[in-house]
């Protein structure tokens, strides 16, 4: 089994490929199955302030250690860890994530009041007693979320309350460890292009990692550890852009592991995703292994933005979706008909088998075979229950379907017509058009 990289190796956590949701899987259900700290992982307040409060967990003995939990069903398929072993994450029904995330209801709450105890079980005496590690901790290496070797004169200080009211806003977008999705690709895809890069990413930083809903030129790179992201220093920066020009001569890049080594890292443009909460909760970044004195154009720095701002919108619109897909009651009652009716069937299927057994059927007295006639009638009803409420909903969408059409339809003519200026052809795009470009897609793959 890999052992997990020791301090200032850069480790590269790739995704797992299982399961097509459009929600993250539950937390692991040990922390040393995780590679690095994420909001996810916590379900309160109280926990999510004081794990930030402690110290980054150390690593687990070597025979345990772990990269990533499929290295450890590998072991564990290969027959040599003959130990009992957490079976593999799951994708979680989203009905049940929604009920345990930050609610949209919540959200103003964590962000305006500072009266917490209206959200969690913790009390002003607990609260009093987790000291502020950004502020006291007298070896900042020893917190995940802390930064190290920053510039104090552009750098923002870090706060513990404003990093767990970052996260929260975060964990509420509901887009931690979810499947790579095509509107990110492509913006990704375009800002490439834009700016001459090779890698391309939407880095979303988490408690003790940087975590990529997309990426273009990493392949199936999904996450690193926060210590070692640029992306990290970004959301802390005063600068619009944060920009460095030669990693390999900066104080503090320069012996960073992703510099050192793979993908090395010598030119970095970052554009902060803040979100309508305010909160920097990640970058739109572009990465070159050659350097870049002359940083980036005016006219770049505005792409970026433009870029980034499609970015937070995307995954908005992406929250706005999941949370009216769940709260639909239609959609909720259809869903768990549909998960009803496995192990329905189960049943039913072994009702028949109890009715239709020839050594067993005679002993039975009038009274246990009413029984069975009963179970197996009430199951029939059941079944037709959830057959109707699927039905119902797929009425329903069809139903909304044409409106819809209609609506993308009269959309798309709207941004034709802003794209005409003066009789220009549509064709004949300028540079301004490449926003406008993806602005389009970004509202046609959400539609």
């Amino acid at each position: 089994m890999p052992n997990k990289p020791s301090k200032g190796e850069f480790a590269l956590i790739d995704g797992d490929g299982g399961g097509t949701s459009d929600v993250p899987p539950p937390p692991a259900s040990r922390p040393n199955l995780r590679p690095n700290r994420s909001v996810n992982d916590f379900s309160s307040l109280f926990d999510l302030r004081s794990a930030l409060a402690a110290k980054a967990a150390p690593k687990p003995p070597e025979e345990d250690e772990t990269t990533h939990v499929s290295d450890e069903r590998a072991d564990a398929e290969e027959g040599g860890n003959e130990e009992q072993t957490d079976p593999p994450r799951q994708p979680l029904d989203p009905t049940i994530f929604l009920s345990q995330a930050l609610q949209a209801k919540h959200l103003g709450e964590v962000i305006n009041d500072d009266n917490y105890d209206s959200i969690s079980n913790a009390t002003e005496e607990d609260l009093e007693e987790v000291k502020d590690p950004a502020k006291t901790a007298s070896d900042p290496s020893e917190y995940d979320w802390v930064l190290e070797n920053y510039d104090k004169n552009t750098t923002e200080p870090q706060c513990l309350e404003d990093e767990m009211k970052r996260l929260l806003v975060l964990k509420s977008y509901l887009i931690l460890d979810a499947e790579r999705e095509e509107v990110f690709d492509t913006i990704t895809g375009l800002t490439s292009r834009l700016m001459n890069c090779s890698i391309s990413l939407v880095s979303l930083i988490d408690m003790g990692r940087q975590w990529f809903m997309s990426n273009q030129g990493l392949d199936v790179i999904r996450e690193t550890p926060r210590k070692i992201a640029f992306c990290a220093h970004a959301i802390m920066s005063t600068e619009d852009i944060f920009i460095v020009k030669d990693a390999s001569t900066d104080f503090r890049f320069k012996d960073n592991a992703a510099v050192t080594g793979p993908p090395h890292v010598a030119f970095y443009a970052g554009a902060p995703l803040i979100s309508p909460e305010g909160c920097k909760l990640g970058t739109l970044c572009v990465v070159d292994s050659v350097p870049r004195p002359q940083g980036l154009t005016l006219h770049e720095k505005q792409n970026m933005k433009e870029l980034a701002a499609m970015t937070v919108e995307a995954m908005t619109r992406r929250r706005q979706r999941l949370y009216a897909k769940h709260n639909n009651p239609a959609q909720v009652i259809a869903q768990i008909a549909h998960d009803l009716l496995t192990p329905l069937t189960g049943v039913q299927l072994s009702l028949e088998s109890l009715t239709e057994d020839a050594v067993l059927s005679p002993q039975l007295t009038t009274a246990q075979k009413n029984l069975l006639v009963n179970a197996s009638q009430c199951s029939d009803a059941i079944g037709k229950i959830c057959a109707t409420a699927i039905a119902e909903l797929r009425k329903q969408q069809a139903q909304n379907a044409p409106e819809r059409s209609r609506n993308e339809d009269d959309r798309k003519g709207r941004e034709m017509k802003k794209r005409k200026v003066g009789g220009q052809s549509v064709e004949n795009k300028s540079e301004k058009d490449d926003n406008m470009e993806i602005q389009i897609l970004v509202d046609a793959l959400y539609q």
